[in-house]
């Protein structure tokens, strides 16, 4: 759905939302542009600015072997690289309002 949707619009984000057991409050996993770093973190780093439980220091951008099943890297090679792809995690056990 998502690949033909890219046939006939421009897609600006594309969120994978999971529960994470071990860590509080929300944060995200996104990838890597090689010749542009920063792209893939600029989101995550306005939503730690509006929002006191999103926790910046949690997010990862790493494209590991192993998480090459995950839609995240999956979407992100079949459409082009594009920056705005992530899986957002949100606590099974609540925040700790980190950023306030």
């Amino acid at each position: 759905m998502i690949l033909k949707q890219k046939e006939t619009r421009q897609i600006a984000l594309i969120c994978d939302f999971h529960g994470h057991s071990a860590r509080h409050n929300v944060f995200m996993y996104g990838n890597k542009i090689e010749n542009d770093p920063k792209a893939c973190k600029l989101f995550p780093f306005i939503l730690s600015r509006v929002s006191p439980i999103f926790n910046y220091n949690y997010c990862g951008f790493k494209m590991q072997k192993n998480k090459k099943g995950t839609a995240r890297i999956n979407l992100f090679e079949e459409l082009g690289s594009i920056s705005n792809i992530f899986t957002m995690e949100a606590s099974f056990s609540g925040q700790n309002y980190v950023n306030i």
